[in-house]
């Protein structure tokens, strides 16, 4: 797929067109952090951590709408799905 003519044609776009792209954007995010989160179980060791900084791994303690506990050593963290890795 062809993202600089994606991104050309969105600049031509009316308001309620580029509404609809957003919505259909929206939807597709929404379904990749669906599946993202179905990926992990309680018990899971994962890794998560920001993209250049210091990276942390633990154990899924607690599965929730948006984030999952994390058990590091004697902390908990609260960590977006979009977030963690597989350890």
């Amino acid at each position: 797929m062809n993202t600089q003519y994606l991104k050309a044609e969105i600049m031509n776009l009316s308001k309620a067109d580029l509404a609809e792209v957003k919505f259909a954007v929206d939807m597709r995010e929404y379904q990749l952090n669906a599946d993202t989160k179905r990926s992990f179980q309680l018990g899971d060791d994962v890794i998560f951590g920001r993209a250049k900084g210091q990276k942390r791994q633990g154990t899924i303690i607690t599965l929730n709408p948006k984030k999952a506990v994390v058990k590091v050593g004697a902390s908990r963290w609260r960590v977006p799905y979009s977030m963690m890795e597989a350890a």
